[in-house]
Formats: C-alpha cells, sequence, structure tokens
C-alpha cells in the first residue's frame, strides 16, 4: 500500500510543485535560486561519495533490528552493507541539499535522529565544520559501522548514541542539548514523528530548523508532516517530495511551499 500511495503522491508534487517563478519569500528564492544548486556540495561530499562506493560493493551480513516502520522492501533481519547502503542510504542529489542547507543555517548544534550507515551524518559534519553534531541510531551494528566510517574520514566531532530516538533523546536533554539544526531520518510511524517534534520543540533553539525525511512515504507520514506544519510554533515550511523543511524563526512569515529540488 505505502508504495502505491508514495507513488500516487509523487504525481500530485509534481503537478503542484514551483521552481522559483512565483516564490515571493525572500528567504524561499534565494533558498532554490542561489543556496540548494550550490556545486561546492559536489566537491565538498566527494569522499562521502566515495566511501558510497565502497559501501555499495561490501557483502558483508549484518544483523539488523528495526526499532521504527522498518524497510519498505527488505524485511530479512541479516542483509548486507551493500543491500543498505543501496536501499536505505539518502540518495546523493539529498545529501547535496542537506550539505548546502546546513552550510547556508550554520548551527552550532546539529542532531540526527537515525545514522544508518553514516553517509547522511558525515555530511552534516562537513558542512559545518565547527558544529557539534550528535546522531542516533536504533540498531547496534548499523551504529558500530557508522562509527567506524566517521573514524576513517576524520571526522572526530561526531557523537554516537545507540539506542531508540525516545530513550537517546531523554538522556540528551539531560545533558541541556539544545540543538539548531535537526534531521529526522528514521522510523516513519505518525505517532512516533510526532512525539520526537514535540520533545524536539521544547528543547531546541527557538530559530532553529528541523529537517523531516520521507514526508510522502506512507499515509500516516503524510499526515504527520501535515499536523506538523501546521503546528503554531512553526513559521515556514518547504515540501521538496522526499523531505520537508520546517522553519522556526519569528521573522519569516507563516507560509507553506511545494518546491522542486534545484
Amino acid at each position: 500500500m505505502s508504495a502505491w500511495f508514495e507513488a500516487i503522491e509523487f504525481i500530485r508534487h509534481v503537478i503542484r510543485a514551483r521552481g522559483s517563478h512565483g516564490v515571493h519569500s525572500p528567504y524561499v528564492f534565494k533558498l532554490i535560486t542561489q543556496v540548494l544548486p550550490n556545486e561546492k556540495a559536489k566537491r565538498a561530499l566527494a569522499p562521502v561519495e566515495l566511501l558510497r562506493q565502497k559501501l555499495l560493493k561490501d557483502q558483508t551480513g549484518l544483523s539488523v533490528i528495526d526499532l521504527g516502520a522498518g524497510s519498505r522492501v527488505d524485511k530479512s533481519s541479516i542483509r548486507t552493507i551493500s543491500r543498505i547502503a543501496q536501499v536505505a542510504s539518502s540518495p546523493s542529489s539529498q545529501l547535496r541539499a542537506l550539505f548546502n542547507l546546513v552550510e547556508d543555517a550554520k548551527p552550532t548544534c546539529i542532531l540526527e535522529l537515525g545514522t544508518n550507515l553514516g553517509l547522511g551524518t558525515c555530511s552534516l559534519a562537513l558542512a559545518a565544520p565547527k558544529a557539534q553534531v550528535i546522531t542516533v541510531e536504533g540498531d547496534p551494528e548499523l551504529s558500530a559501522k557508522a562509527r567506524t566510517h566517521f573514524q576513517q574520514m576524520g571526522l572526530d566531532r561526531i557523537s554516537s548514541h545507540t539506542g531508540s530516538f525516545a530513550e537517546c533523546l531523554r538522556i540528551l536533554w539531560e545533558e541541556d542539548l539544545k540543538p539548531d539544526f535537526v534531521l529526522i531520518d528514521g522510523d516513519h510511524r505518525y505517532e512516533s514523528t510526532i512525539e520526537y517534534f514535540m520533545t524536539l520543540v521544547e528543547h531546541m533553539n527557538p530559530s532553529g530548523i528541523i529537517v523531516l525525511d520521507d514526508i510522502h512515504w506512507s499515509q500516516s507520514m503524510r499526515k504527520a508532516w501535515d499536523e506538523l506544519k501546521s503546528h503554531p510554533k512553526v513559521t515556514l515550511t518547504m515540501d521538496f517530495f522526499h523531505f520537508g523543511i520546517l522553519c522556526f524563526s519569528p521573522r519569516l512569515e507563516k507560509e507553506h511551499f511545494v518546491l522542486r529540488l534545484p
């Protein structure tokens, strides 16, 4: 059902999505004409793409524990690193967009929920060389594998936590963490997504940004996205189909955009 739903959602998105024409928000116009198309990301993420190519050839098996909605295409408990990199890792275009978003936002503290093999985490860290980067992964073997990748890339600023998102967030809040850029890339269940969002709103920087992955992945994720973009503390939102951006800055007007990724 989810695959059909996502396909229908994609057709609707293509019909509704716009580029720079007719976008009257200066912030959004700059984002889609200058920030997201920046070619610097491709050069900066070359090491990440080299790692991706290596992982796509790695036939090592991992015992995967799905704490959230799980994979839609692979339900087996033992999965090769190659298969995980192919199915579950963010594509190059999204990593470049993520890099450009972070570099433009200049966050001091980045929080990622859903490490997977760490390609996205590395992209976040490379985009903000001075920022603290915290990543959370529910699966122990994936988390351990990602940590080896951080070491290989020389990204010692990344703090990796293993456990359920809710459990790890409770620990991080006790440490008075105040992230100003958050990527939610895991679980994919309506109730959990709302729960994570509500606790993030309480603890993150009041002018921060949340990027929510796979907002059209299923009916429940679409329902969560529709509720979150209507939250009173959310000002501007952008729907790029594969991910959505929630902005909290009071300087931005309450607007919702459906956009094509440049």
